[in-house]
């Protein structure tokens, strides 16, 4: 049977077909492009179809497969020369390297920073445990009322006066339950001796970093750090701690237990939780804000300072993760926000649950900050110390040349003082030798003056 073969007007291929089908409209295998199989084409015999097997359709050319092995072969030769020129561009710029020993500081600070921001992970956890506990035991608010609102039990009514109450156990009674109030307060006192830890550690490491080049204002922004730090130091210190332990009696509702507005009992108000038992709602929410803002500012500024170095190392993975701290920050701290102000708007049945989804929402996305932060504090170290081992390399690499350069300069100081000695002893042989010429010579004169005396004697004589 005679067959004709032919290449695909697109890609280029050689097809094989039966000779039946020359006129009519075919598509190619390879490329799907539809074309007319062309009347002029090589025929071969039902034999040679019967060498490759009597089969049609796409026809392995041995020049073009090698032409194309060729090119592939090429294309991996040209991209394994990229790829080592990548690695040459990219250590000649970690020999750039500026003061190896003020990063060393740097690398050292970040490291203090990223344990700092694991302890955030501490008031996260009380908290998620506490508002577990409130799920479990149900509603109490009245019992939770008669017994942890006033001091002493049941209030005693007497005219002119207020009875203190403990706003603290009444808080923590009716989000934790009331037969949990011990283990909630243990709980909230805890994160917030994290937090005062977490504040102390970080502050350290900005300090231990201060020594880093004043490179797209990294000191500026350290030093912005210790500021904010100190603040939500004082801030965590004054207005969480010491209500929990009771040394003070006012309590910033939303700042120490922000999950009052997430219970049942919360439902169905004519005032909000928060501002029902607020001494003065406006300023407490804008005291509030100021202490929330205050508190982001601190991952802001962390996410800026990896940038920062990130720029300063001409590393673009690491300012890549200092962009994405920053990015992540500012939407953990606007679904903070959302949580916040809804609470001040009441709820119903239906925005209970709203505020449920975005308090989860809130604590699944401030977990995935402190796990970006912390890697993000990580990789920057990790980076650091790859300069650090160059910087270390070409420093002892420094001291063998000059060591193999003071080698080389007493060999040739040797070697000087070698030629110096042969040319003294080169000198004090031709000294000897004179010497001898001149003995020898004073020996051949003294005959002949012995025979000048001698004639002159005789002569006298005559």
């Amino acid at each position: 049977m005679e067959s004709v073969s032919f290449r695909c007007t697109s890609c280029k291929q050689a097809l094989k077909l039966s000779a039946d089908k020359i006129g009519k409209r075919i598509k190619c295998p390879k490329c799907a492009t539809e074309q007319v199989v062309p009347k002029s084409g090589a025929a071969a015999t039902a034999g040679a179809a019967e060498d490759d097997g009597g089969g049609y359709g796409i026809v392995i050319d041995k020049d073009e497969e090698a032409a194309r092995q060729k090119r592939f072969a090429e294309s991996q030769k040209t991209t394994k020369k990229a790829k080592v020129e990548r690695q040459r561009v990219a250590k000649a710029k970690r020999k750039s390297l500026q003061e190896p020993e003020n990063w060393q500081k740097v690398r050292t600070g970040l490291v203090v920073m990223m344990w700092g921001v694991v302890l955030w992970a501490g008031p996260i956890l009380f908290i998620a445990v506490i508002w577990l506990l409130g799920i479990l035991s149900g509603p109490y608010y009245a019992t939770v009322a008669n017994r942890h609102l006033f001091q002493g039990g049941v209030p005693q009514a007497i005219p002119g006066q207020m009875e203190p109450m403990n706003f603290v156990d009444f808080f923590v009674g009716i989000v934790a339950g009331g037969d949990y109030v011990g283990v909630g307060k243990v709980l909230l006192i805890l994160g917030s001796v994290c937090l005062l830890l977490q504040n102390l550690v970080c502050i350290t490491g900005y300090v231990i970093a201060l020594p880093i080049p004043n490179k797209f204002s990294t000191k500026g922004q350290l030093w912005g750090l210790i500021s904010v730090s100190i603040v939500n130091f004082i801030t965590n210190g004054v207005l969480r701690l010491l209500p929990l332990v009771g040394a003070m009696s006012y309590v910033l509702i939303p700042f120490v237990i922000q999950e009052i507005n997430l219970i049942s009992a919360a439902m169905d108000r004519a005032h909000p939780m928060v501002v029902f038992w607020s001494r003065a709602p406006f300023w407490e929410s804008i005291l509030f804000l100021f202490v929330m803002m205050s508190f982001y500012a601190e991952p802001v500024l962390i996410g800026s300072f990896v940038w920062s170095v990130g720029l300063s190392l001409k590393e673009e993975p690491v300012a890549e993760r200092g962009r994405g701290i920053i990015n992540l920050t500012f939407g953990v701290a606007f679904t903070h926000l959302c949580l916040f102000m809804l609470g001040l708007t009441g709820a119903s049945n239906v925005m209970i649950w709203v505020f449920r989804s975005i308090y989860c929402l809130w604590l699944l996305f401030f977990v995935l900050l402190i796990l970006r932060l912390a890697f993000g504090l990580n990789f920057a170290r990790i980076v650091l110390d790859n300069y650090l081992a160059i910087s270390a390399e070409e420093e002892e690499m420094g001291k063998v040349k000059k060591r193999v350069e003071d080698a080389e300069e007493e060999l040739e100081e040797d070697e000087e003082d070698e030629v110096e000695e042969e040319e003294e002893d080169e000198e004090e042989d031709e000294d000897d030798e004179d010497d001898e010429e001149e003995d020898e010579d004073e020996e051949d004169r003294r005959p002949r003056r012995r025979r000048r005396r001698e004639d002159d004697d005789e002569d006298d004589e005559d």
